[in-house]
């Protein structure tokens, strides 16, 4: 059986067992996503990405949206990078706008296996609405299974920034990344997220980059 065979069963059995595990979560969510990405010499990286919203176990759609996010990191040395991304979404409703100030350190074992640690600083900007301020710890390990492939687990604290430090999510998942060509990559996640209102929300993602050389 082949590659892109079983990973799209195992998307299937997720569409299709999801509803009787509603018991477990307060709901499943599906993102399927389709985006164009392109780095430009001066390591400046602009994508663009189009994506559904499905809730209510995977059988409602809620909404779309279409983003652009533009980020820059520079390598102070060779395990640490300070960079800044700019975020726009529209989704028929409203705007939203999201500037993430970062810090990331990685370590490598040989080539196959990394960890890496991001502190980010998020100002969220929601149509009129007051600004949001938010400080994001993730760490994420990741594992080359083959030379075009490669799985993922991370683990994501959001704490919101009024009038003090406040628990806001907890967010962790695991993940595939498939680069199909030079130009084409697919990436399935599976993450959970925890909310300050009590919520657990299990979430699936399939997104699909082609990449503009």
């Amino acid at each position: 059986m082949t590659l892109p065979i079983k990973c799209t069963l195992l998307l299937f059995s997720f569409y299709c067992f999801g509803p009787l595990y509603g018991q477990v979560f307060d709901d499943w969510e599906a993102r399927p996503a389709v985006a164009v990405e392109h780095e430009f010499n001066n390591e400046i990286e602009v994508k663009g990405k189009f994506r559904h919203y499905l809730r209510t176990n995977s059988g409602y759609f809620e909404r779309s949206s279409f983003g652009i996010k533009a980020d820059y990191e520079y390598a102070l040395t060779t395990w640490l990078a300070p960079g800044i991304d700019y975020y726009y979404k529209y989704n028929n409703e409203q705007s939203a706008h999201v500037i993430r100030y970062s810090l990331k350190a990685n370590h490598r074992w040989e080539d196959s296996f990394e960890i890496v640690y991001s502190f980010r600083l998020q100002f969220s900007f929601v149509s009129a609405s007051r600004p949001n301020y938010y400080l994001r710890n993730k760490v994420e390990g990741s594992y080359v299974l083959a030379k075009a492939l490669s799985i993922f687990l991370f683990a994501e604290n959001y704490q919101m920034i009024h009038a003090g430090l406040g628990f806001y999510a907890q967010k962790s998942g695991i993940g595939a990344e498939w680069e199909l060509s030079d130009t084409h990559e697919l990436e399935l996640t599976f993450d959970l997220k925890n909310k300050s209102d009590h919520q657990d929300i299990a979430r699936i993602s399939l997104n699909y980059t082609y990449i503009i050389k």
